[in-house]
């Protein structure tokens, strides 16, 4: 979808119906895009029923002083003031919105807030660091079964490290790696030279030093459109038949040869791979930090996380703060990624246990404790994708 020539992506899906649902939207201004989304909520939950994002990568409009530029907050209220008015005219009234790095970083970030009130009529709460974290957080023990562990949240003009316990926030910390922020700061040419990358790779291997608690987590599990598309590029290769990144695993065998590739190509040769246009600049920056944070925390791999700052933020709004108060939309996820992996052959399933043996131990356990929160619409779906998953790993075994 694209407006008064804006770049606008828009994203439906399916639409909770339980009876007079109340809706809330969320309107997030990162470091890269604006993004809204719209969620309702009733007896099954919370469904986020629609997303509009629009590019805006604010990091290139930081002076050295960091100042956004005059034109940038100008705009900034415009999508904003834009982004509002859908949502109002598509019935959503309650409206939240939110700043995350740039804006938080800058020194007239008063003069944005004061700009989005004028434009929009809309309050906007700038995020610190640990607020950020603790709603991509609350996203992840939502929507997956994962309970223990570590998470990132890597934006574009900072990253979020957290420490999950019992399905809570432990600990969260943010540092100045942003993809973007790191692509302009340290990769100037194409491709870019050893002395860049190294440069780069060094100052976020010395960050991620300070936090030595990362290492000896049980998993890992990224949250951020770096993340996202890493994961899309890697599932197009290997033709993954669902077409959302939500709770796939990438290895970090995965990520260093993707990484790789992205040396050598071109923005153009990068967009032909999946990445999305507004991040064929920032891919690379943000492929080498998330390969550092494997590294750092010697991790396997990592889960993706399709849901973040937005999907928490809106839970906190709308009071949904416990794990055990996981809705039915993430209910389906959490059956639909356990067999995922079971089909995948990844984790503690093998290879012999997909093909009609029956879940057992912790994969019949956690398939249970989400299935018990399904109707039988949203269970339907989950095996759907059950059967998706099946057909193509039969292909893959029948090769």
């Amino acid at each position: 979808m694209t407006e008064h020539g804006d770049r606008v992506t828009a994203e439906r899906e399916g639409v909770d119906c339980s009876p007079r649902p109340e809706r809330v939207g969320i309107l997030e201004i990162g470091s890269q895009t604006t993004t809204l989304a719209l969620f309702r909520t009733g007896t099954g939950g919370l469904r986020r029923t629609e997303q509009m994002r629009v590019a805006l990568p604010l990091v290139r409009h930081l002076s050295s002083e960091g100042e956004l530029a005059p034109e940038a907050v100008s705009k900034i209220a415009r999508v904003v003031g834009k982004l509002g008015r859908y949502a109002r005219r598509r019935g959503w009234r309650r409206l939240k919105c939110v700043a995350t790095s740039a804006v938080r970083d800058a020194v007239n970030a008063l003069d944005v807030v004061a700009e989005v009130v004028a434009r929009s009529g809309l309050i906007l709460e700038i995020l610190d660091g640990r607020a950020e974290g603790e709603a991509a957080g609350l996203a992840v023990t939502n929507t997956l079964p994962v309970r223990d562990g570590c998470f990132f949240d890597l934006g574009g003009g900072s990253l979020q490290l957290g420490r999950l316990r019992a399905g809570r926030c432990h600990r969260v910390e943010s540092l100045p790696l942003g993809a973007l922020r790191m692509a302009v700061q340290h990769l100037g040419h194409h491709p870019p030279g050893p002395a860049e990358l190294g440069a780069l790779e060094d100052r976020v291997a010395a960050a991620l030093a300070e936090h030595r608690w990362v290492r000896g987590a049980r998993q890992l599990v990224g949250v951020g459109g770096t993340i996202r598309a890493l994961a899309k590029v890697d599932r197009l290769a290997n033709g993954w038949p669902i077409r959302h990144s939500h709770g796939y695993w990438l290895s970090a065998d995965a990520v260093r040869e993707g990484v790789q590739r992205l040396v050598a190509l071109s923005p153009k040769e990068r967009a032909s791979l999946g990445v999305p246009r507004h991040r064929v600049n920032s891919i690379l920056a943000g492929g080498l930090i998330i390969r550092a944070i494997l590294l750092a925390g010697g991790f396997e791999g990592v889960r993706v996380c399709g849901f973040g700052v937005r999907y928490g933020v809106a839970h906190q709004l709308m009071g949904v703060r416990a794990p055990e108060q996981a809705h039915r939309g993430a209910a389906e996820w959490r059956l639909a990624v356990t067999l995922a992996d079971q089909l995948r052959g990844s984790g503690r399933a093998t290879t012999d246990r997909l093909l009609g043996k029956p879940l057992s131990g912790w994969y019949q356990e956690e398939a249970l404790a989400a299935a018990a929160l399904l109707g039988n619409e949203d269970a339907a779906r989950a095996m759907d994708r059950m059967d998706v998953l099946a057909g193509w790993r039969r292909a893959r075994l029948s090769h």
